[in-house]
C-alpha cells in the first residue's frame, strides 16, 4: 500500500507517495538486460550490502539516516553528478533527473570536475543500478 504526504517544494504543495513499513514478499531475482539471472541486484536495479540483504530477508525495515543525502536550510536535497564516460545517454539521464525533481525535493546539478564531496558518477554498465542513499560524504557513488 502507498500512502501520500503533502510537501511544499519550490513554493508548490505536492502530494508525494510514501511506502509504508508493511513487510513485502522479497521478489525472485530479476533477469538482467542480457537475459542472464542477476542475483546481485534487488528488484533488478538496487545494489545492496550484505547487511541490507539480511534485513530484506528478515523482512525488516532498513532505516539508516547515515545514508540520507543532506538537506539544505530550505529542505532541498542537492546532489552533484558527473558523467564518467562518453557512452552514457545523457539526454535520457537528464529526462529521469527532471522526473525526480518534479516529484520530490531532490535537485541534481551536473558538474564537470570531481567534487571533494559526495556525488554521483554516471556511467554505462550492465543494466541500470545503484546503491540506495549516500554511501560516503566525501566520495563518488556509481550509478549505471
Amino acid at each position: 500500500p502507498v500512502d501520500a504526504i503533502s510537501q511544499t517544494v519550490d513554493g508548490v504543495n505536492k502530494e508525494l507517495p510514501v511506502m509504508n513499513n508493511r513487510p513485502r514478499e522479497v521478489p525472485a531475482p530479476v533477469l538482467a538486460i542480457d537475459g542472464e539471472k542477476n542475483d546481485d541486484l534487488f528488484e533488478g536495479d538496487i545494489v545492496l550490502s550484505d547487511e541490507e540483504w539480511e534485513a530484506i530477508r528478515a523482512k525488516k525495515v532498513i532505516f539508516n539516516k547515515k545514508n540520507w543525502w543532506p538537506r539544505n536550510a530550505q529542505g532541498i536535497v542537492l546532489i552533484d553528478y558527473l558523467f564518467t564516460d562518453t557512452v552514457v545517454k545523457r539526454d535520457r539521464f537528464k529526462e529521469a533527473v527532471k522526473a525526480w525533481e518534479d516529484a520530490t525535493c531532490v535537485r541534481f546539478r551536473e558538474v564537470t570536475a570531481t567534487p571533494p564531496k559526495a556525488h554521483l558518477m554516471v556511467q554505462t554498465g550492465k543494466g541500470c543500478n545503484s546503491r540506495v542513499g549516500q554511501q560516503s560524504p566525501t566520495k563518488g557513488q556509481i550509478i549505471t
